[in-house]
């Protein structure tokens, strides 16, 4: 076990780190950004987690050690509790999965239990080195709820972890879309609860309506471990969580509004601004209305309310895109969430426009929804008395997250040396050069027998990509909003050799890709070919974005590639006039219509 710490150790973080890293971070902390990378503090507690052996005890004494644990358990473990704890759930863990846990997840464990933000590389296995954490955290009889990405990623987790957790004397449980109240009920009052944070919050929502404390389902907070961090206590915690109910007796029609703006005309009856966020009724517009409604002028009581409808309408029709902003399934209209790329089903657009969309599509229209209750994210994870987390991007978001939440972001170094290449972006002038381009890498990597993830934005581009690259005679299969119920099974063969998989954002979090497929039995093939390449073909706003869809190769020491194809027509780069800013002769270029800058 000694030689396995000196082989692992964990004190020379900063020895693991190339010299731009060791400068950035030196330079964040120097700002006072807390990001911690000394991790010697937790040297001695993991050389006594790997010095406990307990792989000649029977399953049932296991059981019997965690029950006597569990008894003696007074609220926070002492140091010595702590490490058999940490100990017995490893042990667990390898009878269970076959997967004994490093020190770099113990060292993760360790600091989620402290209440931190961890940030562990993808691949990593962040999703055992929260085990311990909870199982600790549920010793107050207060359960624990593990915040996921999405609905699949709970199910998937619970499942995965579930036998760990029930062999150490853990309840464990998951919620989605398809749980019913009882159900709720049941499953908060596991030990463990995975599910996603707005399911939490709405179901807290819903309590706060409750009439009977019968009908409650959600216990007082304890603990939550929020995975995916980044992206749960940021980018979706722009929009409140807001629950409502159907609002009947709508005086304005939506079906005239949709056919009186299919009868107006750009410029002359409205405007759009140069970023494409507002439309605006002209006075020819304003005069249009008027016509049809017979109403009064916009400045008045009776005529705004027409007005309001119709420039909802423009906003639907000209500012919202299928298969980009959301999709038409099933006679429905569902919102698709721009981060993740995965239909947000419990969402609605709020102020008349899913009405509007509705109307648009000649979709059955629903009743628009009248706001009974909103909490933000921010504010309902803060009623938890105690909040951890982990995700694989957190740096560039550490101080807004300290600010925030009060979380502090250790850095916790990789298992194994890092063998991902990074290839340089190519740009392009035109959006159709890129989309030549990266057919043709993606037609030479299938033809070297690599595996190919191409990461897109929107529904419409994985689809117009995998059509050209069907037309080229490439095999693929297509993972967006419209398909995500297959998910699970597009992703575990994803690393198989030869594999070609075009996906929008959905695959960017939480998908593990496996080298060689699902049974990993063509594994050395995959290794041998170079491993997984992922290719962006946008940039996004956020970094982290970018990051994590990076992540989806290179695991656990695995070889892989990525590379980011991006054109001057992309919308990121027309949004912010990028264009402008280039060297005179690389926007001449560009006007010459030559291909790559």
């Amino acid at each position: 076990m000694k030689k396995l710490m000196k082989k692992r150790s964990l004190r020379h973080l900063p020895d693991r780190l190339s010299l731009a890293e060791r400068f950035h971070f030196a330079l964040e902390r120097a700002r006072g950004v807390p990001i911690e990378t000394d991790l010697s503090h937790y040297d001695l507690l993991i050389d006594s987690i790997l010095a406990i052996d307990l792989r000649s005890e029977r399953d049932n004494a296991l059981r019997r050690r965690a029950d006597i644990l569990r008894g003696g358990a007074g609220g926070e473990p002492a140091r010595d509790e702590l490490v058999e704890w940490f100990a017995l759930c490893g042990e667990c863990a390898y009878r269970v999965l076959g997967e004994r846990p490093y020190p770099v997840q113990l060292a993760a464990g360790l600091a989620l239990a402290e209440g931190k933000l961890v940030q562990m590389k993808t691949g990593e296995g962040k999703t055992l080195a929260a085990v311990p954490a909870a199982v600790v955290g549920s010793l107050d009889g207060r359960g624990v709820h593990i915040f996921t990405a999405n609905d699949y990623l709970a199910g998937r987790d619970a499942e995965w972890m579930g036998d760990v957790y029930r062999m150490v004397g853990c309840s464990v449980a998951s919620i989605d879309e398809a749980t019913s109240p009882e159900e709720k009920r049941s499953a908060y009052r596991a030990d463990v609860t995975y599910l996603t944070a707005r399911r939490a919050g709405f179901d807290f929502l819903t309590d706060r309506m409750a009439l009977d404390p019968d009908r409650l389902v959600q216990p007082p907070p304890g603990l939550v471990i929020v995975d995916e961090a980044d992206s749960i206590l940021i980018d979706e915690a722009r929009i409140p969580l807001v629950i409502a109910r159907e609002r009947h007796g709508q005086e304005i029609d939506p079906g005239d509004v949709d056919r009186l703006v299919r009868s107006l005309r750009p410029k002359e009856h409205f405007t759009i601004d140069g970023a494409g966020r507002v439309c605006v009724l002209t006075v020819s517009g304003q005069h249009e209305v008027q016509q049809r409604f017979g109403c009064s002028g916009v400045e008045t009581e009776s005529g705004f309310p027409y007005y309001a409808a119709v420039n909802v309408a423009l906003h639907a029709h000209h500012l919202l895109r299928r298969d980009i902003d959301y999709i038409v399934r099933g006679e429905r209209v569902e919102l698709v969430d721009e981060f993740t790329g995965r239909v947000a089903g419990d969402r609605r657009w709020p102020y008349g426009i899913q009405t509007a969309l509705e109307a648009k599509e000649a979709v059955p229209v629903r009743p628009a929804g009248e706001v009974c209750g909103s909490i933000t994210t921010h504010h309902f994870i803060s009623r938890y008395p105690r909040i951890a987390a982990m995700t694989a991007t957190a740096v560039p978001s550490a101080r807004e997250l300290k600010e925030t939440y009060g979380l502090d972001t250790v850095l916790i170094p990789s298992n194994r040396p890092d063998r991902l290449v990074h290839d340089p972006d190519r740009v392009f002038t035109t959006r159709h050069a890129k989309v030549d381009a990266v057919v043709d890498r993606v037609a030479g990597l299938k033809r070297s027998g690599r595996p190919v993830l191409v990461g897109t934005t929107s529904v419409a581009e994985s689809e117009e990509l995998a059509g050209r690259l069907r037309i080229r005679g490439v095999d693929c299969v297509v993972l967006n909003a419209k398909n995500d119920e297959e998910e699970a099974a597009i992703v575990a063969e994803a690393g198989r050799p030869g594999a070609v998989t075009i996906s929008t954002n959905m695959a960017g979090r939480g998908a593990d890709i496996r080298l060689g497929g699902a049974d990993e039995s063509e594994r050395e093939e995959a290794i041998r070919v170079g491993g997984l390449y992922v290719i962006g073909t946008n940039r996004h706003e956020s970094r982290r974005v970018d990051e994590q869809l990076a992540g989806r190769c290179g695991r656990q020491g695995d070889p892989g590639g990525t590379c980011t194809m991006i054109s001057l027509e992309d919308d990121l780069v027309t949004r912010y006039a990028v264009t402008g800013l280039l060297p005179a002769e690389y926007r001449g270029r560009a006007a010459t219509g030559t291909t790559e800058v």
